[in-house]
């Protein structure tokens, strides 16, 4: 101020320029602690939202397992129909079976029968002539013939029958089995698929539980640090505005009053502003990560993939063994920031 000379405007231009560049040098070193500040802060949410991302990216497999498991279930369901449906056809075509079989068994009883009644019948009465015998065996073979034809005729109709039935029957437990082996084969992928698919989202959400609280602390820190650095920098970043303002007008032949009040007040638009909004901002917002409580093969993956079975269909759940799917508890918004209080 030693310098200031109220009577010569050049002289107190070439003081307001020297001063000015102290002031810029106080700003831009005011300028960069809130700036480094900034960076801080902001390394841990991007620590954080990078966290974020990788739990993403682990959620990507589990969501495809999802969607075939979800196909495979449907598949299932219309599979087993018409599994259910081959069955009935099949349980049909067994009792045929049974029934024509037990036929056969009849008939063939029938016809030995007759060959012993035949051998018992040939014996000759006492005292008969050979004429006598002659003409009854004649006779009887005559009828027995026509009656051995006759059954031999009827038992031909019921072999051809068995044989039909049981060609049939043997393409028709074949379809069966097609069909089931197919159903057995879905269940299976279905069960698989929704086991992965558990495990797959229990390691997203393990991953996304452990983001809030592995970098919400740090970044409290940092704000608090930040607002330690920065106190006083606002009304001192204010002053040298209303500083600036105030050396402009040595650079006047004429100053008024007003032109002084105008420069200690801000209100009237001269002091531009350093921009201090991180110490309003918050942590990011969580992800919503939710492990399944349906899968393989506890009671409601049972009833829900298994109940509606019908009677004569039969499968077997295939349970996740060896997986564990004990989680660190699901990752909710302000889940994990709570955790890290």
């Amino acid at each position: 101020l030693s310098k200031f000379d109220k009577n010569s405007t050049k002289n107190n231009t070439v003081f307001a320029e020297e001063y000015r560049i102290l002031i810029d040098l106080e700003r831009l070193s005011m300028s960069k602690t809130v700036t480094a500040s900034q960076k801080s802060i902001d390394k841990q949410v991007a620590m954080f939202n990078s966290c974020e991302s990788d739990g993403e990216i682990k959620k990507e497999p589990a969501e495809k397992l999802k969607k075939i498991y979800q196909d495979s279930s449907s598949a299932h369901k219309a599979c087993t129909k018409n599994e259910y449906k081959q069955f009935r056809t099949t349980s049909a075509c067994a009792d045929i079976m049974e029934s024509q079989t037990k036929l056969h068994a009849g008939s063939s009883k029938q016809l030995r029968a007759m060959s012993l009644a035949t051998k018992k019948d040939c014996a000759r009465a006492y005292n008969e002539s050979d004429f006598a015998y002659a003409t009854r065996m004649r006779n009887k073979f005559v009828t027995d013939y026509s009656k051995f034809l006759e059954l031999k005729e009827k038992h031909s109709k019921i072999v051809k029958g068995l044989e039909e039935t049981k060609k049939t029957c043997t393409e028709v437990d074949k379809d069966y089995q097609s069909v089931k082996e197919d159903c057995d084969a879905t269940a299976e992928l279905m069960d698989s698929s929704a086991c992965k698919y558990a495990f797959h989202m229990k390691e997203a959400c393990n991953h996304f539980a452990d983001c809030g609280p592995m970098y919400y602390g740090s970044w409290e820190a940092a704000k608090k640090s930040a607002e330690e650095l920065v106190k006083g920098i606002p009304e001192h970043w204010e002053l040298t505005s209303k500083t600036v303002c105030l050396l402009g007008l040595l650079t006047k032949e004429k100053v008024e009053k007003i032109d002084i009040d105008n420069c200690d007040n801000c209100k009237s638009g001269h002091c531009d502003e350093l921009d201090f909004d991180y110490l309003e901002s918050k942590f990011p917002p969580e992800s919503e990560c939710k492990v399944p409580k349906v899968f393989p093969c506890n009671k409601a993956y049972y009833v829900k993939e298994y109940g509606h079975l019908p009677k004569g269909v039969e499968r077997e759940c295939l349970p996740c063994e060896g997986i564990s799917l004990a989680t660190k508890g699901n990752a909710t918004k302000g889940n994990a920031t709570k955790k890290a209080k």
